[in-house]
């Protein structure tokens, strides 16, 4: 009897963040010209009304019924920095501006546990973040996208990991451990409007390992035959589900908890540098704007009797 034959398929690793092949390398921030995109200078709700303005969108009989929907396009910015250790999670100055309450108390209590650390902050705010990053030094990546429906993204924030242990956290008091070598952290993220709340931006983001893992098929020869493959693990139980309400962007950083070297904060959101530890600060700035006016209903008059005389 012949050897069976095992097609070796090795799938490409994907680390691009957002929708780009070609993102552009780490670079030094500007900070005299780092701002956050204010593209609902102009609000698109309304035409050219005031941003805060909300009398044009179209409203419900009841305030207690869901909103109509409105077709809405969510432009969405992406930031990634590098900053010294503990200039973000040990900065109590900079968490003083970020309410954390936009986060139920259950899973906040569990990423931070796991050493994630998560907020939102009016964009408004930005140059008070912007001072107190500007003292560290920092180098960051950006980048762009847009979508009308629910979209996922992949952000990636450590590649090529050779080996590492995780020991995660579910909230229920147990504990579940795995090991991991030759892999990619992701963090995926998943954006829509949130249509009960136009303006208002529903995102959820979940930690993913991507693992290169070996295969050994033996023959019916009995000869061993080795294959490669790429295996992805979501950490569903430990992923961030919020809604940033509009001129609103969400921020994510390690916790306290991430000193733990087993946490997922650790693994994901500290790394090494040129002599010294780095952490990373995600700035998720998202900007809704109203693709067009929802068409208007008009209830037929029917002819009468009268009418037709």
């Amino acid at each position: 009897m012949g050897n069976y034959v095992i097609t070796l398929l090795l799938l490409p690793v994907i680390v691009g963040l957002g929708c780009r092949k070609d993102k552009p390398a780490p670079e030094a921030v500007n900070w005299a010209a780092a701002r956050l995109p204010t593209p609902l200078a102009h609000d698109v709700f309304n035409g050219d009304r005031d941003v805060n303005a909300t009398s044009g969108l179209p409203q419900a009989r009841n305030p207690k019924d869901p909103q109509p929907a409105v077709p809405i396009l969510v432009g969405l910015s992406i930031y990634k920095f590098l900053v010294p250790r503990g200039s973000v999670s040990g900065s109590a100055e900079f968490w003083k501006h970020i309410d954390e309450h936009q986060i139920d108390p259950f899973h906040y209590d569990v990423i931070q546990k796991n050493g994630i650390r998560a907020g939102v902050a009016p964009q408004s705010d930005w140059e008070y973040f912007r001072d107190i990053l500007q003292r560290h030094p920092a180098v960051f990546q950006s980048s762009e996208t847009a979508s009308a429906k629910t979209a996922s993204l992949e952000i990636s924030v450590k590649q090529s990991v050779i080996w590492q242990s995780l020991l995660v956290s579910h909230g229920t008091g147990e504990l579940d451990g795995q090991a991991y070598d030759r892999c990619d952290n992701i963090m995926v993220l998943v954006f829509a409007p949130y249509l009960r709340e136009p303006g208002v931006v529903h995102a959820r983001l979940t930690p993913l390992v991507r693992s290169q893992r070996e295969r050994i098929d033996v023959t019916a020869m009995g000869s061993e035959l080795h294959s490669l493959f790429i295996r992805p693990e979501y950490y569903f139980d430990v992923d961030l589900d919020i809604n940033i309400p509009l001129n609103h962007f969400l921020v994510v950083a390690p916790s306290s908890e991430a000193v733990n070297l087993t946490s997922i904060g650790h693994n994901f959101l500290v790394q090494e540098g040129k002599g010294q530890e780095l952490e990373t600060l995600l700035l998720f700035s998202p900007h809704p704007f109203q693709l067009q006016p929802p068409p208007t209903s008009t209830v037929a008059t029917q002819p009468t009797a009268e009418a037709g005389k």
